[in-house]
């Protein structure tokens, strides 16, 4: 096999990209089709934020809202989130010790929504995409799931009435 034609194999790209990034996933994002693609494109946007300009080659907003510290963020976009066009769309989801989880859309640095003030730190939060949805824990136990475009608060469980086996 000739080298250019080993340097076009999917294998060979797909390791440089697990090698490289942790996660790497190119069916998530539309019209990325290929791991050569993905690589050399993720490869230039890292490397324009390396040496680049914000404004210019990137965006850096900060998001102000909370009262209190951020404990965790977690990403929860649709799927109009295109590296190959720039289009994007990301939302992601922040908890704090205020008691609060918030939404923002992070090309504006805007929130989106905000919960009314939880009785206990939120502490963790985890998101699932696919469904739209926001889960969330307090310092007491208490998990609630969000809906992920409204901020409605969906449902309630604690961990401490939960029997355990």
């Amino acid at each position: 096999m000739a080298w250019n034609e080993a340097a076009e194999t999917t294998f060979l790209w797909r390791n440089m990209c697990l090698k490289r990034w942790a996660f790497c996933n190119i069916s998530v994002i539309p019209g990325m089709r290929s791991w050569k693609k993905y690589y050399l494109h993720r490869s230039n946007l890292e490397s324009k934020m390396k040496s680049g300009q914000p404004s210019v080659d990137y965006t850096c907003k900060a998001i102000r809202g909370h009262n209190g510290v951020i404990y965790e963020m977690a990403y929860l976009s649709e799927k109009e989130h295109m590296f190959a066009t720039g289009k994007v769309k990301s939302t992601v989801c922040t908890v704090s010790s205020d008691g609060t989880v918030r939404a923002w859309n992070i090309q504006e640095g805007k929130q989106i929504w905000s919960s009314p003030q939880q009785g206990f730190p939120l502490v963790l939060i985890i998101t699932f995409p696919a469904f739209n949805l926001a889960a969330t824990a307090d310092t007491e136990g208490t998990i609630k799931f969000w809906h992920g475009t409204t901020g409605e608060q969906l449902s309630t469980v604690s961990v401490s009435s939960i029997p355990s086996c």
